[in-house]
């Protein structure tokens, strides 16, 4: 299995993980020409919270899949999916203040 398609599947496994977290959640695999490939994730309630999301294959051969935030940090690995979609949904996701 070449790169792209080991990120192209962990992409989408992501997607899959967010669709079943929360509903107000849109996921969208991006392929770009020359460009890695990248996961569009959109709040549909609020449209300006959006985040592009890619993944990376680790230093070393053995080294974990990842999944990283637009800005380069690390969001977790992408044998967690659940795990990574959660943390996404935190950021991506609105939550009314009680008071």
């Amino acid at each position: 299995m070449n790169e792209t398609s080991d990120s192209d599947r962990h992409l989408e496994n992501l997607s899959a993980a967010l669709g079943k977290l929360s509903p107000k959640l849109s996921a969208r695999l991006v392929r770009t020409t020359g460009g890695a490939p990248y996961l569009r994730v959109t709040n549909t309630a609020v449209e300006s919270f959006a985040e592009n999301i890619t993944v990376e294959a680790g230093a070393a051969s053995s080294a974990p899949w990842h999944y990283v935030w637009s800005w380069g940090q690390p969001i977790g690995s992408a044998a967690d999916p659940e795990s990574a979609a959660a943390a996404v949904s935190r950021v991506l996701t609105v939550h009314e203040q009680r008071g």
